[in-house]
């Protein structure tokens, strides 16, 4: 399994539905909306949408606690059950076993984001994908706010499925670009589109969120659907406890763990030679004015001649 399927698979589920990732094959243009100078402010249909949830706090409280649910490979007649783990927004594990391969993981500890299955073993992202995993698995980012965005805009009038939406183009510090799409009648979203970097190129990723349900006081999609170069994906959340859980659930594997302490060392290592290069050139530089203090002393131009026996 590739790091980009970890990556949608823990947006999915890990934000329970409030991500943005991708949207749907039948947004009109905002180009053709006649109405377009009478739309609301971006920040004014994301505020909706957030109070829509049960506001910011109801959100962030998501960091912590246990999702389950499973992913159907639409198809393919496979599922996968899923379950993620927080104990904090930077300790967090997303677990799926998947019919002839077994567990695999993926999560986040401390500044780093990893995967582990049988197949590929341990691996670490990078710092770009680390920044892109962050701001869709997280439940801040459903925020918009302005540690992940850097800014949004209300481009037109489009639909959902036949729902009308407004939408909101978002630009993400790091780098990539998607469009939200809102409900008129709701304020929820439900729909977004990325077109996202991957080593395969560039990939459009839609996708579409339904069936908003209460679970343990926070409303969130228990519906999404994804789709991805043709093929699709349907993730369903079952349940949702904020209970926080034991931090034992939350740590990664040893192999994940043995590459983080490596990656630790090599950034020290990297260190230390600038550090020893500032402190050689401050030595150098105090060595030579011990060597001739009167160097230092000496005035800029030549000495007045003494004219008093003229």
């Amino acid at each position: 399994m590739s790091k980009t399927r970890f990556g949608a698979t823990l947006a999915l589920l890990a934000t329970l539905g409030l991500a943005a990732g991708c949207g749907s094959d039948d947004q009109q243009s905002a180009d053709s909306d006649p109405s377009k100078g009478d739309l609301p402010a971006a920040r004014d249909v994301i505020d909706r949408h957030i109070t829509a949830l049960g506001g910011a706090d109801a959100i962030l409280a998501q960091n912590v606690g246990t999702a389950t649910g499973y992913v159907e490979y639409m198809g393919a007649n496979s599922e996968a059950s899923v379950t993620t783990i927080g104990a904090s927004e930077t300790a967090r594990v997303t677990i799926m076993n998947l019919p002839g391969m077994g567990e695999v993981r993926s999560g986040i500890h401390g500044e780093h984001v990893w995967s582990f299955d049988p197949v590929n073993g341990a691996q670490l992202f990078d710092a770009s994908e680390s920044a892109m995993q962050r701001e869709v698995s997280l439940p801040e980012a459903a925020l918009r706010g302005e540690r992940f965005v850097s800014s949004v805009e209300t481009l037109g009038l489009s639909q959902v499925e036949g729902e009308p939406c407004y939408q909101v183009k978002v630009l993400w510090r790091s780098g990539r670009e998607s469009v939200d799409c809102y409900s008129q009648a709701s304020g929820l979203l439900i729909g977004t589109q990325v077109i996202q970097d991957t080593p395969m190129g560039k990939i459009t990723i839609d996708t579409r969120f339904a069936d908003y349900r209460e679970f343990d006081g926070v409303k969130v999609a228990a519906r999404t659907l994804q789709s991805v170069m043709g093929n699709a994906q349907l993730m369903m959340i079952e349940s949702l406890d904020l209970t926080p859980p034991d931090p034992a659930l939350v740590e990664p594997p040893a192999a994940v763990k043995a590459l983080i302490e490596q990656r630790t060392i090599e950034a020290q290592n990297a260190a230390e030679p600038a550090a020893d290069t500032d402190a050689g050139s401050s030595a150098d530089a105090d060595a030579d004015a011990d060597a001739d203090p009167a160097a230092s002393e000496a005035p800029d131009g030549p000495a007045d001649s003494d004219d008093s026996g003229a």
